[in-house]
């Protein structure tokens, strides 16, 4: 464990102050891994929790909708996410805030199958004139 047996003025063929830096951060080293793993060891029995989210994880087939259209709707069936841009001439009410032209909003429910209720999403472009807009959503 030697680079070499520098002769410089200090230590003239001693390498023992550069071997005792590496040998001091190994074992700092090995000491934090130590307190990671006791970590771990002290959270093993919440990770019996793990499980049980993992059952519920249900791989189902998800449709995905394209809609590109004017007038006032309700995203229909429940959905996972959804996406509305703005298109139009005119900003576009969602949920009755405005939706101006260019914009885009996007919504994702999550994980573990979590999902967007029938109706919780109110679009409208018929009171403002112009107002269009293209809605995806997988479902």
């Amino acid at each position: 464990m030697s680079i070499g047996n520098l002769k410089d003025y200090g230590n003239k063929g001693n390498n023992f102050p550069w071997q005792l830096k590496v040998l001091t951060g190994l074992q700092s080293t090995f000491d934090e891994i130590g307190k990671v793993i006791q970590l771990l060891t002290n959270i093993e029995g919440y990770t019996s929790l793990l499980p049980g989210i993992l059952a519920n994880t249900n791989p189902n087939a998800r449709t995905p909708v394209f809609l590109k259209d004017t007038g006032t709707f309700t995203v229909i069936p429940q959905c996972y996410s959804l996406s509305i841009t703005s298109t139009g001439t005119a900003a576009a009410l969602v949920n009755g805030a405005p939706l101006t032209t260019g914009q885009s909003i996007s919504f994702d429910a999550g994980s573990l199958n979590n999902y967007f209720n029938n109706g919780s999403f109110n679009v409208d472009t018929v009171t403002n004139f112009g107002a269009e807009v293209i809605i995806t959503y997988v479902f």
